[in-house]
C-alpha cells in the first residue's frame, strides 16, 4: 500500500498513515508555503532573538530553517499517529528565500528501518523557488513512528 500524493494537507479524520505505508525515494506529497511578514513577528515575539531588521528585511533569517522544514512536514505528512517521537533534524541551506515569496515544499520517505522495536523513518525535506526550482534548503526529520 502507498501513500496517495498530496498537494495539501488531508482529511485529519482519515486513518492515520502507518510504517509500511511508507516506501523508500517515494514522494510523500508537495505544498506551498510562504513566509510572510506576520510570520516573521509572531516568530520574533515567540523567541525574541530576532534582529529588529528581520521585520523589515527582505530574505527569510536563517533560524527560521527549522520553522519552515517542520512547517512543510506538519502540513504534508498526514494523519499521523499519536504518540510519534521526534528524533533528530539536519538539514543543508544553500540559500535564504525571500521573505513573502511562494515556496514549493516536497517531502519524501528518505528511509525507514526497524530499531529494536521501532519503527524510524527518514523524511527528506526540499524547501525550493516555487518559479525557478531554486533549492534553498534541504533537511532530513528523523520520526520513530507509533504505527
Amino acid at each position: 500500500m502507498t501513500i496517495p500524493p498530496t498537494t495539501s494537507a488531508q482529511d485529519l479524520t482519515a486513518s492515520p498513515l502507518t510504517f509500511d505505508m511508507f516506501h523508500v525515494n517515494e514522494r510523500i506529497g508537495t505544498h506551498i508555503l510562504t513566509i510572510d511578514h506576520a510570520m516573521m513577528k509572531l516568530w520574533k515575539d515567540l523567541y525574541g532573538n530576532c534582529p529588529e531588521d528581520c521585520l523589515v528585511d527582505t530574505t527569510v533569517p536563517m533560524g527560521t530553517v527549522p520553522l519552515l522544514l517542520m512547517q512543510a512536514f506538519a502540513t504534508i505528512v498526514v494523519p499521523r499517529p499519536p504518540g510519534n517521537l521526534h528524533v533528530g533534524q539536519s538539514c543543508i541551506i544553500h540559500a535564504m528565500p525571500e521573505i513573502g515569496k511562494p515556496l514549493n515544499a516536497t517531502v519524501d520517505c528518505a528511509s525507514k528501518e526497524k530499531k529494536g522495536t521501532r519503527n524510524l523513518i527518514s523524511f527528506r525535506t526540499h524547501i525550493s523557488d516555487t518559479e525557478t526550482g531554486y533549492l534553498f534548503v534541504s533537511g532530513i526529520t528523523k520520526v520513530f513512528w507509533t504505527l
